[in-house]
């Protein structure tokens, strides 16, 4: 048996009632519109044996009776979903309607099948993402672009995302410069989760994990918007733009410096986040 209900092992973080909660708020503080509807879809991607989706679901159910919530928990292997079905069929058993409650399915991320369509309003993530960074030695460090099979994977978030929908997702690290670099959102924040003991984090011992909120930005256009924006110097923004909260003009910024000397992504991916983090105070 994979899971035990009081002893499960868990990638990262686990999901205790604490961390439940920071996602929780975390989620719907960064998003106004969330906050307002009443029938909330959710997908977790790549939830393998974890108990996170049903977790979540639960917690959410528990803490807003106001609200229906549905959620997917979805992972390529069939092995994986078996197990989950089996875990959790007694919850299974009164979710009998598609629009509500807690559901399992076989998903591949990278390939979907076609004309497989979401419309989620949450979209979770604790390791799937990891996974193909790992996978495709490609973080963005002294590379001029990123693997095809993450812009593939976050490109079909970005098509199963509502206009206000949020890709939150949970990570161990620190720096995630292919989230920051894609077009596809129109803000990222970080934040750090409570340290939860009994769960498995590759890589440290010392830190409690990350929780990032992505926003999706509606201008963006698959196959036609250049999917990197910190990569692309294209994108790079005239002397004149100005940051929207303190007013600054990217000439100002750098303070005079030559795009040359640094380079175009530098530049690019410096600007996007003092527009992203800016408290509106002109320094």
């Amino acid at each position: 048996e994979y899971h035990k209900e009081n002893e499960s092992i868990e990638w990262i973080s686990q999901p205790s009632q604490e961390v439940l909660g920071v996602l929780q708020d975390y989620c719907f503080d960064s998003s106004a519109q969330l906050k307002e509807l009443r029938n909330l879809s959710m997908l977790e991607i790549g939830c393998g044996t974890s108990s996170l989706a049903r977790d979540f679901w639960q917690h959410l159910v528990k803490t807003d009776e106001n609200k229906s919530f549905l959620m997917v928990g979805t992972d390529v292997s069939p092995e994986c979903i078996k197990s989950n079905i089996e875990r959790d069929r007694e919850l299974l058993l009164n979710s009998n309607e598609a629009s509500t409650g807690l559901h399992y399915r076989t998903l591949d991320v990278i390939n979907p099948p076609e004309g497989d369509s979401f419309c989620c309003d949450i979209i979770l993530d604790k390791g799937c993402l990891d996974t193909f960074l790992f996978r495709s030695r490609n973080r963005g460090a002294n590379k001029s672009s990123y693997n095809p099979i993450i812009q593939s994977l976050l490109d079909n978030v970005w098509k199963w995302l509502s206009d206000d929908g949020v890709y939150m997702f949970i990570s161990p690290r620190a720096k995630l410069k292919a989230v920051r670099d894609y077009s596809g959102f129109q803000s990222v924040q970080r934040h750090t989760l409570p340290i939860v003991s009994n769960a498995n984090l590759v890589g440290t011992t010392k830190s409690s994990g990350y929780v990032y909120i992505c926003r999706k930005n509606t201008a963006y256009v698959i196959g036609t918007t250049p999917p990197f924006a910190g990569m692309d110097k294209n994108t790079l923004p005239s002397d004149t733009a100005t940051c929207p909260k303190c007013h600054i003009s990217f000439l100002e910024f750098r303070k005079g410096e030559a795009i040359e000397g640094r380079g175009a992504a530098f530049w690019t991916r410096q600007w996007k986040g003092h527009c992203q983090h800016c408290k509106g105070m002109k320094s």
